[in-house]
């Protein structure tokens, strides 16, 4: 999963990790970061799908893969925060992928770790 604002551009700030509660805020703000990329963007399915790229490699993301695979239950953590929000995810992301398709539903998919529908 995890993803979200680089899109902003400019020097990212460390994400230092901690702490499960360090990692519980990381994986909520990447949320809020996808999700707010899908509100911004609109359906200019470039923008959408180049900020979506940026958060898929952004330290943010990189800093709770890591601690995800070094603390076994991270993965299930994330996932339960996935799911609690998928429904404002799904509604935020439902007009770039019916405008854009395949390739925004697949850059979602990596973020959020689960497969296209």
């Amino acid at each position: 999963m995890l993803g979200l604002l680089v899109a902003c551009g400019g020097t990212q700030a460390k994400t230092t990790i901690n702490t499960q509660q360090d990692y519980e805020t990381t994986v909520s703000q990447i949320i809020d970061e996808v999700i707010e990329v899908f509100k911004a963007d609109g359906i200019n399915c470039q923008l959408v799908n180049s900020d979506l790229k940026s958060i898929n490699k952004s330290q943010k993301l990189a800093a709770a893969k890591d601690w995800a695979s070094k603390n076994p239950d991270a993965k299930a953590t994330a996932k339960q925060k996935i799911a609690a929000r998928r429904a404002e995810l799904d509604k935020a992301a439902e007009p770039a992928i019916r405008q854009c398709g395949m390739e925004t539903e697949t850059v979602l998919g990596s973020l959020t770790q689960q497969s296209p529908q």
